[in-house]
């Protein structure tokens, strides 16, 4: 910005910034705003990965303490493939057992994870305690049961079963591992966001069969 002197009043006056400094001023912006916007992505990755995890471990919760002070079976379902596109890999839901029928109703309403997040498909997840283990929703995963959607439509959907004690009965595994990831599911391929490898941008929820158990294997 340059300063010159009135010819007629003999005082200074200011004729404001060069395009050049305007030019410089705006450039120093845009690369500043480069710069944060990859830290608040992260971030905010960070913080619906963490959200998500809690409210599915939440739900596991719920569906084992409904088995324990009914009685009976309980089971978390787990949209897949043949879901919803909306749902596919994002939806969950608890469904209880029938005391007349034997029929797995519908105890809460599907919720979805936060957008930006997705269950992985991988058919292994790898952790800091065991390596590599298992996936509950594996593509492979034959261990399904038709469900009823919200748009009254049934479809196939992986699940995760208590029994009275609150013992998981279904997969019939040691230990069961659910891998929520930064991306999303296309055509059965993991779309990590950002860039990152899937071990960096996963949180595992390892769930104990014989307590029925979760907690965060990788956090």
């Amino acid at each position: 910005m340059k300063n010159r002197t009135s010819p007629y009043t003999g005082s200074f006056h200011s004729e404001g910034f060069s395009l050049v400094e305007l030019l410089a001023v705006i450039a120093l912006v845009v690369l500043l705003l480069v710069l944060a916007v990859p830290a608040v992505n992260s971030l905010g990755g960070s913080s619906n990965r963490s959200s998500a995890v809690s409210q599915v471990m939440q739900t596991l919760e719920r569906a084992r303490m409904l088995a324990l002070s009914s009685g009976r079976s309980a089971l978390v379902a787990f949209a897949g493939a043949q879901a919803p596109k909306d749902y596919q890999y994002r939806a969950y839901a608890v469904f209880l057992k029938s005391a007349e029928t034997g029929e797995f109703l519908q105890e809460s309403a599907w919720k979805i994870l936060p957008r930006g997040v997705s269950f992985r498909v991988s058919e292994e997840l790898s952790n800091g305690e065991d390596g590599s283990v298992k996936n509950l929703l594996a593509a492979t995963n034959t261990t399904t049961r038709v469900l009823r959607f919200p748009n009254n439509q049934s479809y196939p959907a992986v699940y995760l079963q208590y029994d009275p004690t609150g013992m998981v009965a279904q997969p019939l595994q040691h230990r069961l591992h659910l891998g929520v990831f930064n991306g999303h599911i296309d055509d059965g391929m993991e779309i990590i966001t950002g860039g990152q490898d899937p071990a960096s941008s996963t949180f595992m929820i390892s769930i104990a069969r014989y307590t029925g158990r979760s907690h965060v294997a990788n956090r």
